[in-house]
């Protein structure tokens, strides 16, 4: 994948185990994909409990740039996932603005302003 120009994100969730954080922090490359849930994905009101305490074990292992995401879904909860990772990964709050707006052409612009306000809240 690397000779193609392209990285390995490995995913590790909270029932990951530090081992095998260590091996997917070894063999990946880009960055490490934290999922913040067990589960499955969409947009929430709050990071699990828990969420930051394992950001930070992580953190204290690996090399590569620790990213955070599953569930966020607003700028307050970007920043909180980022007090200790160096990325906040929103999808489900993206595709859940654009999915209301359809076809009426409003979608970009309100997306346009979500991803402004992450980018503030980050910054």
């Amino acid at each position: 994948m690397r000779a193609a120009g392209l990285d390995w994100i490995p995913l590790a969730a909270p029932t990951s185990g530090m081992a095998r954080v260590r091996e997917f922090d070894r063999a990946g490359s880009g960055f490490l994909y934290l999922i913040s849930v067990t589960g499955v994905t969409g947009a929430r009101e709050s990071l699990p409990p828990g969420t930051a305490a394992w950001t930070r074990e992580v953190r204290r292992v690996a090399k590569l740039p620790v990213a955070v995401g599953f569930g966020i879904s607003s700028p307050r909860m970007a920043r909180e996932a980022t007090r200790h990772a160096d990325a906040a990964v929103v999808g489900s709050a993206c595709v859940k603005i654009v999915e209301r707006r359809g076809g009426g052409g409003r979608g970009p612009a309100e997306l346009s302003r979500f991803v402004r306000s992450l980018k503030t809240a980050l910054r």
